[in-house]
């Protein structure tokens, strides 16, 4: 994450990050909270084709962690698949995390 806020210092353009990034300051970097009923933040894990177990079991950790809902890919698995259950189904990227209820 440092290496976003660093970016965005360059003039690199802006980036969502954390609140617990506004401890690095850095020259020319504004933080602005933003604060919104209902707001709706979805993520991605993308990981390689060939990574090692430990990977495969951060996945599984992560996605254990959130409300999930897992997307289809948007490319064709290239190799075997040997990571979590889910991308075992043939999905090569992982969570997508959802704030907002169904009903919302």
């Amino acid at each position: 994450m440092q290496t976003i806020v660093n970016l965005v210092s360059a003039g690199m353009g802006l980036a969502w990050v954390p609140e617990s990034l506004t401890r690095l300051q850095r020259p020319g970097v504004a933080y602005r909270a933003v604060a919104a009923s209902g707001l709706r933040c979805e993520t991605s894990l993308i990981w390689r084709t060939d990574a090692p177990p430990v990977v495969a079991r951060f996945v599984e950790h992560v996605v254990a962690q959130v409300d999930t809902r897992v997307a289809a890919p948007t490319a064709a698995p290239t190799a075997a698949p040997t990571w979590p259950a889910a991308a075992a189904a043939g999905v090569e990227c992982a969570a997508t995390q959802q704030r907002q209820s169904a009903a919302g």
